[in-house]
């Protein structure tokens, strides 16, 4: 879990090289990472109690004394394990599952009381990046709008109207204008520095670029380039 969180930024990277999501959408999946983490270590807490306060392998008295059929079946135990934490961290609560001593009623209330917690946290940010994704994409569809308003009015080629869309749509699919605002709002030294790193990608392979060793060049002139 803790290797998961440290290596965050690597993780994102590898998953946006592939899916090519915005960063909304990074945080949302690296929510639903750790949350099916955080589950999956959960159900099999949930399992090791019963196990744990019945070492003979009878798990009476436990939650699992309802579900001996399943004796013998991880996979089927496992299952039944994941669904109570799903609809226990969800506040839906079914009541079908609960703790039957007090070990498994403090861990209960525990898991409640952080499920409260994570899903009133998930429900907030889940708002705020569909709000903003939402906004995005209605800006996105706007220009979109424009530019086929333009090809009918001004009978714009059908290559560079092919051009202008793959523009708009890189755009928007990288977010490069807010990555451009944050680096040209950074003080001078730090934007030259963090230019360096964010475009490298860009100016190592241009071959001009490797003829102009100035960093403030480098800075200034890479968030202009585009495809």
């Amino acid at each position: 879990m803790l290797k998961v969180i440290k290596q965050k930024s690597k993780l994102l990277a590898y998953i946006n090289e592939f899916l090519k999501i915005g960063f909304g959408m990074e945080r949302l999946l690296f929510f639903l990472i750790v949350f099916m983490i955080l589950s999956h270590l959960a159900s099999c807490l949930w399992i090791i109690m019963a196990t744990l306060y019945n070492p003979d392998g009878s798990f009476d008295g436990t939650w699992m004394e309802k579900f001996k059929r399943y004796e013998g079946s991880s996979k089927d135990i496992y299952i039944v394990a994941f669904y109570w934490i799903i609809s226990t961290i969800t506040t839906v609560g079914y009541g079908d599952i609960s703790g039957t001593n007090n070990v498994e009623r403090v861990f209960c209330s525990i898991c409640m009381f952080i499920g409260v917690l994570a899903f009133t946290i998930a429900n907030g940010s889940l708002a705020s990046i569909i709000q903003n994704y939402d906004q995005t994409n209605a800006s996105y569809q706007e220009k979109m709008n424009i530019l086929t308003k333009a090809q009918k009015d001004y009978q714009l080629p059908l290559d560079l109207s092919i051009r202008l869309k793959k523009s708009m749509g890189y755009e928007f699919k990288k977010d490069d204008q807010d990555l451009n605002k944050w680096v040209d709002e950074l003080p001078h030294k730090l934007k030259v520095e963090v230019s360096i790193y964010i475009f490298e990608k860009r100016y190592s392979k241009i071959k001009f670029f490797a003829e102009k060793n100035a960093p403030s060049f480098i800075s200034w002139m890479c968030p202009l380039l585009k495809p």
